[in-house]
This record gives structure tokens, C-alpha cells and sequence, in this order.
């Protein structure tokens, strides 16, 4: 877990965009009469989001640039059972072995791209339907930030993933981090 710590702070300047993640995840799904419990995941993959960044300021500079001068005042909830480590990474409040990397994502610009596997191998259109019934539903978009004046597409996204979900982590051909 350190040598992705190592790597990110190592090679990757702040504030830097242009970064792709790829993340293996559980797929979040309700339990109750759920045949999928446990057998569904997801590869992830992130184009030009950006690492390096605090959350509140990428949000209140969006707000300036979308709302107006002085419109930069929204402040971000704490992370829920996390803390701030580094710029790149927070750490479980209740694990210090836990880390979890933050990615913001620009919905104008930030790619995500996405392939669900059953039991390892990539879902049929069929599958995936039966699947997306036990997913709890997304809302769109941050409430918050739609009240300070951002449109959805407008918005900034923040992900914190678990660094053992990270499978490669590159900047251009650059390879930053590949989990061995």
C-alpha cells in the first residue's frame, strides 16, 4: 500500500490534470432477496481527472468562474470515517492501514468509462438489466452545490477509493502506479 502512496506523491505534481485511474470495485447493491449479493464487479476507468486537489477550492473556483466574482464560498462537509492524509490520499479515521485516494471529476471533461462483471466475466445486456434492479438509486448530481449555482454538468465530483481497488494509475503514457 505504501508504494502507491510513494508513487502518487513521488511523480504526480498537485493540482495535476490529465490523469487516469483504473479501479477494480464491489458493485453497491441492496441485499435483501438479492441473487448478485457478492458476485457483481466493476472495472473503472477515469480519463482526465484530476488528483492533487482540494475539494472545497475546486468547487469554489468553478463557482467563480461560473456564478461570478465572490460567489466562492461553499464548504465541503467532512469525509464521513475518513481524514485528510496527504493532497492525494485521506486515511480511515477508524483504520490507519485504510487510505483511499481522492479523485475529482469534471463532468464537462473527466471520462468514465465503466465494465460490470458477473462472477468475472463481463455481464450480457440481459444480465446487466436484472443486475441494475438491486442497485440503490444515484441522485444527480450535489444538492449543495446546485444551491450555490452550479448546474449538474457544472459540477465537481470528488471519489475516494480505496487504494487496494487502484489497479494502474498512469498521467499521459506515464505510468504512475500498476498494482503488481
Amino acid at each position: 500500500m505504501e508504494k502507491i502512496i510513494e508513487n502518487v506523491n513521488k511523480s504526480i505534481r498537485k493540482g495535476t490534470f490529465g490523469i487516469e485511474v483504473q479501479t477494480l470495485t464491489e458493485v453497491r447493491m441492496n441485499k435483501t432477496d438479492n441473487p448478485y449479493l457478492g458476485r457483481v464487479t466493476k472495472i473503472t476507468t477515469w480519463r482526465n481527472a484530476q488528483l492533487g486537489v482540494d475539494y472545497t477550492n475546486a468547487v469554489n473556483a468553478q463557482l467563480e468562474r461560473v456564478v461570478g466574482e465572490g460567489a466562492g464560498s461553499y464548504v465541503a462537509e467532512k469525509a464521513k470515517g475518513m481524514h485528510e492524509f496527504d493532497s492525494f490520499f485521506m486515511q480511515s479515521d477508524k483504520d490507519a492501514a485504510q487510505f483511499y485516494l481522492s479523485i475529482i471529476i469534471y463532468k464537462q471533461s473527466t471520462r468514465c468509462e465503466s465494465v460490470v462483471l458477473l462472477d468475472g466475466k463481463p455481464c450480457t445486456t440481459e444480465e446487466r438489466e436484472q443486475i441494475r434492479v438491486f442497485e440503490p438509486k444515484k441522485s444527480e448530481g450535489v444538492q449543495k452545490q446546485a444551491d450555490a449555482g452550479l448546474s449538474v454538468e457544472e459540477q465537481r465530483d470528488i471519489r475516494r477509493i480505496k487504494v487496494q481497488n487502484v489497479l494502474y494509475i498512469k498521467q499521459g503514457d506515464r505510468l504512475i502506479y500498476q498494482k503488481p
